[in-house]
């Protein structure tokens, strides 16, 4: 039985420390928040399990004792760490308790009717943190609750003062067991070594502070803990337990200037605070550059462009490009070029011709300072006047035609090349005549004569027509025919020729016989060669009338066919 316990406990201590190995062969990142050392108190019970228990396992309050320690850890990584322990209880049990195999009938105990075992321990323990590495995500902290693992090897001193009742009974001086108490009263064992082995539950109050509920097992190399072997149960060595509260307290790993949990001897950056995985240098921009190295350290670029951004992947870091939105070439500054004329496509006014930078980009062919665009003749040089053409004498009036209001048709000098048919002194442009010369007051038209004025007015009290009919008298066509001549000489004139007739009768037909009587006049016109288009007509019938129509005389005056020139 004692070689199995052994066997199991030495099982368990070789697994731990195969676990620690592999994971010491693993390749090992950095936990600069990790403190090395951690300093702890325990308090809690202690459990005796031996001889005077059956089965051994059992609890009572006769084996329950206080107990208390103390221990200094030191953590290899997040996961391991090497535990000196301290331990100092007391032991005590009675078998009285027990109905088996005559142990109510011997009523051996320790610590019950004499004074309690007492043991002090010291040890050194391998232990294992199994979530550890959660409590440092990123260089960082996280507070966990983590279970552990520990064993190891522990020393024990202890001083047990057995009573054996009942040894004068019978029962027990028949079958030796007397001469079995004699043998172990002459035993003095009082220090032996142990294998510790428990577990617990660890909870992070702080960076520096945590807690853990802990339960811990010792198996002794020795069967006197109680000073009872060979009197009672010689095969199974004894046993004892610790169940209890540990407070430990994490040590700073050295001084830490910026406070960045990376102590200064590892920080590159002492004196401000940084990341883990930057030795302690800042990144404010999160772009992977650390501030000292990168040459925006507020704005998240690639690290190829020392931490500066390229917003249009042009290889040129916006601070330096000018057109920070679109690609560009290195030669521009970063701006596109996409006629490829050296001008920009930000200050080309012709972004997709070639051009000239004189012309902010755009093309002059002919070489003449006016973009092709603007030029009128592109491909022959010419001036600004002449909206890039050249300067020539289009109309040959020997006005060159920048300076010539009216550039293809020949003209005066007086007129800006402009032309007076005539010659009257109004140009053609504002002249209403311009075949015959007139007055400028008129508007370049002659103005008619006040003979000639004279002849109208007497045309219209002299052309007579056949009584109530539209047929003209013949004494009518020397008037007419003086109106004709008029018409000749003005012929830029037009007529109109308004027929009016007296209130006899009825007032339609006077109406339609004004009308044909101004006719008969306009035809009488055009019979004598004068055009259509200068000769208009209409009656009026008995209305306007320029004189009473209560006279002969008045009735007279307002038969009549007036002849109205005006300007066409």
């Amino acid at each position: 039985m004692k070689s199995r316990i052994t066997t199991l406990t030495v099982a368990l201590l070789l697994l731990a420390i195969g676990l620690f190995a592999q994971e010491e062969m693993m390749e090992k990142p950095t936990y600069p928040n990790l403190k090395k050392l951690e300093v702890g108190l325990f308090a809690g019970l202690s459990n005796y399990q031996g001889d005077l228990i059956v089965p051994t396992y059992a609890f009572n309050g006769d084996n329950v004792n206080f107990a208390w320690g103390a221990h200094l850890r030191y953590n290899m990584n997040p996961t391991w760490a090497l535990r000196l322990n301290f331990a100092n209880t007391t032991l005590s049990g009675d078998e009285i308790n027990y109905d088996d195999n005559n142990h109510s009938v011997r009523a051996y105990n320790f610590g019950i009717d004499t004074e309690k075992t007492p043991v002090t321990e010291f040890g050194v323990l391998l232990e294992w943190d199994i979530l550890g590495k959660r409590r440092y995500p990123n260089g960082g902290f996280k507070k966990v609750v983590s279970p552990y693992l520990f064993g190891g090897l522990a020393f024990a001193s202890f001083d047990a003062t057995p009573k054996f009742d009942n040894n004068n009974d019978p029962r027990f001086t028949t079958n030796g067991q007397l001469d079995l108490v004699r043998q172990d009263e002459a035993v003095e064992e009082t220090s032996g070594l142990t294998i510790p082995l428990g577990g617990g539950l660890r909870f992070d109050l702080s960076e520096n502070l945590h807690v853990d509920l802990e339960v811990g097992f010792r198996t002794a190399f020795t069967d006197y803990l109680d000073g009872i072997s060979l009197a009672a149960d010689p095969d199974d060595n004894d046993w004892y337990s610790f169940a209890g509260v540990n407070l430990a307290y994490r040590l700073s790993g050295g001084k830490d200037t910026d406070g960045d949990g990376i102590v200064d001897k590892k920080d590159e950056c002492p004196t401000v605070p940084g990341l883990t995985a930057f030795n302690g240098c800042p990144d404010r921009d999160g772009d992977g550059v650390v501030d000292k190295r990168d040459n925006c350290p507020d704005i998240a670029g690639p690290v190829d462009l020392k931490g500066c951004p390229d917003t249009d992947g042009d290889g040129i870091v916006d601070l330096e490009d000018q057109c920070p939105e679109v690609a560009g070439g290195a030669a521009l500054k970063g701006c596109p070029d996409s006629d490829g004329d050296g001008v920009i496509d930000m200050e080309d006014t012709c972004p997709n011709t070639p051009g000239l930078r004189s012309m902010s980009g755009c093309p002059d062919s002919d070489g003449d300072g006016i973009v092709d665009a603007e030029d009128k003749c592109p491909n022959e040089a010419g001036t600004a006047q002449m909206a890039g053409c050249p300067d020539r004498d289009t109309d040959g009036d020997g006005i060159s035609d920048s300076k010539d209001a009216c550039p293809q048709v020949a003209g005066i000098g007086a007129f800006q090349g402009c032309p007076d048919t005539d010659g009257d002194g109004v140009q053609d442009s504002k002249d209403k005549c311009r075949t015959t010369p007139g007055s400028p007051s008129n508007n370049g038209c002659p103005v008619i004569k006040a003979e000639d004025r004279r002849i109208l007015n007497l045309a219209v009290q002299n052309v007579r027509f056949e009584t109530s009919r539209a047929t003209l008298k013949t004494e009518s066509y020397p008037i007419l025919d003086q109106v004709v001549d008029i018409m000749r000489r003005y012929p830029d004139y037009n007529v109109k020729v308004r027929g009016y007739t007296d209130d006899r009768g009825n007032a339609a037909a006077n109406q339609t016989l004004s009308e044909n009587r101004a006719r008969t006049c306009a035809n009488y016109l055009i019979s004598k060669g004068i055009t259509s288009r200068r000769i208009s007509s209409q009656g009026y019938g008995e209305t306007n009338p320029v004189a009473t129509n209560d006279t002969p005389e008045g009735r007279r005056m307002n038969r009549r066919v007036e002849f109205d020139l005006n300007l066409r």
